[in-house]
């Protein structure tokens, strides 16, 4: 896992400690830490929000039992940031949609209804999340890892989560500000966001990170290369 914070997860959900390793984050580098917030333009008093969002969820199988993400919930959850965020003066919002999402219905939430979503929302596939998270005055994620990457860099990160779900990512233990199921609850995370602002949490960083880069992938290939040795080791004492 990638620390601390994933290894106290696992506990908590009755994984045993023997059986957890802490590796890293091979994927993550040290260009995407040094992220800083871009300078906002001139004379603008926009609040920008970004959105990342999920896999559409499956209803023959959610995507986590816990966490409770189908289609009712999941447009539920949309509808929620919007009513939110029209109610916030000069609030625009970006949704970037995940790598795999085909069949995404986040498009809907600015189509049509000739309503605050429809002048204030874009929803765009760009790649480049650094420069999308560098933008934002805030970051809402629905339990993505990019949250959890924006949040590193320092970036105010508040979790989406559906109602009735469980405490997926804690919010103490991954940097978030808090965890929203409710417009209430997604306001007021929304008011303190704003108020702190970006600032980077070395207790966090150590707490989510063991290592990183290639470090963390050697990690993962001494974990895997250890196991398998003492495979051969049991096999031929049998």
């Amino acid at each position: 896992v990638w620390g601390d914070s994933a290894r106290r997860q696992l506990e908590a959900w009755g994984v045993p400690t023997e059986r957890i390793r802490l590796a890293g984050w091979p994927k993550l580098q040290r260009k995407s830490l040094q992220l800083v917030r871009s300078a906002r333009p001139a004379k603008t008093r926009a609040k920008r929000f970004l959105l990342l969002a999920t896999l559409p969820p499956r209803d023959e199988r959610p995507d986590n039992v816990e966490f409770h993400l189908t289609d009712d919930s999941h447009a539920t959850m949309l509808e929620m940031v919007c009513r939110v965020l029209s109610e916030i003066e000069s609030a625009r919002l970006t949704v970037k949609l995940h790598p795999r999402d085909s069949r995404s219905r986040h498009t809907a939430i600015s189509e049509g209804q000739g309503g605050w979503a429809s002048h204030n929302v874009r929803v765009v596939r760009s790649p480049d999340l650094a420069a999308l998270v560098a933008a934002s005055d805030c970051v809402l994620s629905c339990a993505s890892t990019a949250g959890i990457e924006a949040a590193l860099v320092g970036a105010p990160v508040i979790q989406l989560l559906p109602i009735g779900s469980g405490d997926i990512l804690p919010a103490d233990d991954w940097g978030f500000i808090g965890s929203a199921r409710t417009a209430e609850e997604l306001s007021s995370l929304i008011e303190r966001a704003l108020a702190r602002g970006w600032h980077k949490d070395a207790a966090a960083h150590e707490r989510i990170l063991a290592s990183y880069g290639p470090v963390a992938a050697a990690h993962i290939v001494d974990g895997v290369l250890s196991r398998h040795t003492a495979a051969n080791h049991l096999s031929a004492a049998a």
